[in-house]
């Protein structure tokens, strides 16, 4: 019900004018890290070691992710340098889905590093002593803000993990709060017998603005912010 929800009010809404992860660089050329679930990303890399880089990725490739997912994973491609901005498979892609085991494992340790640089370059900042509110300040820095903040930094911590890259220890405290906070709203949840209909799905897209290009950053961060908690009420 979700997804045939967006595609009926949201699509041409949303989809022709904004690319929700990279926010389409909006003039300050600042992209926004990855937010999407980690596992989808890996997933679809994993599928196109198996069955061969296409010249291009195009969203109809993404067959069974939401409409959501589907942006989300091309944006997150063109953010790691995986893709051109025309989603064309870049040198990297190729070397990746080409390698297996550990010389997998090292190239996307390499690509991670080079694609945040505001983490492995930062000046005044180690990843491997990091505390989670010095890792919330390096992500704000980079442009996300809210719940998209901390999407951006459970997706850079799975695929650091993912690559072996040294993390704080420190950083584990941000893992257990996480499940901790899903335990408790599940609980609730149940508790509470609630439900989201499919009416009031509708009310709360009506009432969400349409993107207007001259928003400023910060209003456009708030915007997908919205779009983000909507799209997690499932």
């Amino acid at each position: 019900m979700r997804d045939h929800l967006l595609d009926e009010l949201s699509r041409d809404q949303i989809a022709d004018h904004v690319e929700p992860a990279t926010l389409k660089r909006h003039r300050t050329e600042q992209v926004i890290p990855p937010y999407l679930p980690f596992s989808t990303l890996i997933g679809f890399i994993d599928s196109m070691a198996a069955s061969g880089l296409p010249h291009r990725i195009q969203a109809g490739m993404l067959k069974g992710m939401s409409w959501a997912n589907q942006s989300w994973t091309l944006a997150s491609l063109r953010f790691l340098r995986l893709t051109t901005e025309d989603n064309r498979p870049t040198e990297k892609f190729k070397r990746l889905v080409s390698a297996d085991g550990d010389d997998r494992m090292d190239l996307f340790g390499s690509m991670i590093v080079d694609a945040y640089p505001f983490i492995f370059q930062a000046e005044g900042f180690d990843i491997a002593t990091a505390t989670p509110e010095q890792l919330d300040e390096q992500f704000e820095r980079a442009g996300a803000v809210g719940d998209t903040k901390k999407k951006s930094v459970r997706f850079f911590l799975h695929a650091a993990k993912h690559s072996g890259l040294e993390l704080s220890p420190h950083l584990d405290q941000i893992r257990l709060r996480t499940k901790a906070i899903m335990r408790r709203r599940k609980f609730n949840a149940a508790a509470e017998g609630i439900t989201v209909t499919f009416d009031r799905d509708k009310a709360l897209l009506e009432k969400i603005p349409e993107f207007n290009p001259e928003w400023s950053e910060e209003t456009l961060n708030k915007w997908l912010d919205l779009i983000n908690k909507l799209m997690d009420r499932k």
